[in-house]
């Protein structure tokens, strides 16, 4: 991990694949909080980012797609005056298990729902730095189609 960690810090995109069962949340919590620590995360943050982590991780477990397999990116952004840590979260699927494309100012879900949350945290804990896009693997061969749901937090330089 350390070497990743070199590579991160040096403004690379670092991906991992992620498996395809309940392991891939823990995976994903342990992997952002290495590199939380690894740029200066306060503490806080850090946490807030392993919950958004851990949640589009566990998101991946309802994608249906064609071929591939889930893969976890992270990457610093520099936009001059500030920095911050981005996790993607890719899964092999370019449809969305409603049928359509969750907004980007999730709705409120009904207290006794039993599901539907998850993007609203990612909202709420990112202060609405997250949105989604088409993509393609950066780690499958041949790279297959699908999206990405990302969230960012403001790092230290």
């Amino acid at each position: 991990m350390a070497s990743v960690v070199g590579e991160l810090t040096s403004g690379a995109c670092v991906a991992w694949p992620l498996p395809a069962d309940a392991s891939c949340a823990a995976i994903a919590r342990a992997l952002y909080r290495t590199a939380a620590a690894a740029v200066g995360l306060g503490a806080e943050l850090a946490y807030d980012g392993v919950t958004m982590a851990s949640e589009l991780a566990a998101n991946t477990l309802h994608a249906v797609g064609p071929g591939g397999r889930s893969e976890f990116w992270l990457y610093l952004r520099d936009g001059g005056d500030a920095r911050e840590l981005v996790c993607e979260v890719f899964d092999p699927s370019p449809l969305w298990s409603s049928g359509r494309a969750p907004s980007l100012l999730p709705l409120a879900v009904p207290a006794a729902a039993t599901s539907g949350r998850g993007l609203q945290v990612v909202h709420e804990l990112s202060g609405g730095r997250w949105g989604h896009h088409l993509t393609c693997s950066r780690l499958s061969r041949p790279s297959c189609d699908g999206k990405v749901v990302w969230f960012a937090l403001p790092a230290p330089f």
